[in-house]
């Protein structure tokens, strides 16, 4: 199956062979622990494997598409939309933020749980593509009061910060 006999079988292209503005449904995968979600997307050529800018209910964020686009049906009508394809500039952002930013981020946040003698083990900091947040993963076997430990990364980081514990299963997901 080409992608031209794709798109007609999609409805892609009308019987004049031009392209029409039909939207499709993508399943992109995103976040530190790779949660899938369908999204609406104008891209009929969105291949799986392609990076995306998306806009999540936790901000902007980047994902990657799964599997093919298939047509839109009533029921996908209130769906989030992709916004964009990925650029090489965003590329070089987000290969920036997870090689450098969150490196760094987890180290200050370990540094900082030592500190305060907390007990609790970070698993994992995400860095939201549009940068007004930041999202800290622990494992912990009671609850933690952690208020000082959010007042501090604020203050250093000057962002949002949200702090999610998470279970074994989580833990194996980032692995």
């Amino acid at each position: 199956l080409t992608g031209h006999e794709w798109l007609v079988g999609a409805g892609g292209i009308d019987d004049r062979g031009l392209l029409t503005m039909t939207q499709f449904v993508m399943k992109v995968r995103y976040g530190l622990l790779r949660q899938s979600k369908r999204f609406l997307c104008d891209h009929a050529d969105s291949a799986s494997g392609t990076s995306v800018i998306i806009r999540t209910d936790r901000s902007i964020d980047y994902g990657t598409t799964i599997g093919m686009p298939v047509a839109v049906t009533d029921k996908d009508a209130k769906l989030p939309s992709i916004s964009r394809l990925a650029t090489e500039a965003d590329l070089g952002i987000i290969e920036h933020i997870q090689n450098e930013k969150e490196r760094e981020e987890l180290s200050c946040c370990q540094k900082m749980i030592r500190e305060m003698k907390l007990p609790m083990r970070l698993a994992g900091v995400e860095h939201l593509f549009s940068g007004d947040k930041l999202v800290f993963y622990f494992l912990s076997e009671k609850r933690v009061d952690f208020r000082e430990l959010v007042r501090e990364l604020a203050r250093t980081y000057r962002t949002r910060i949200e702090m999610k514990q998470i279970g074994a299963r989580d833990q194996a997901r980032l692995l």
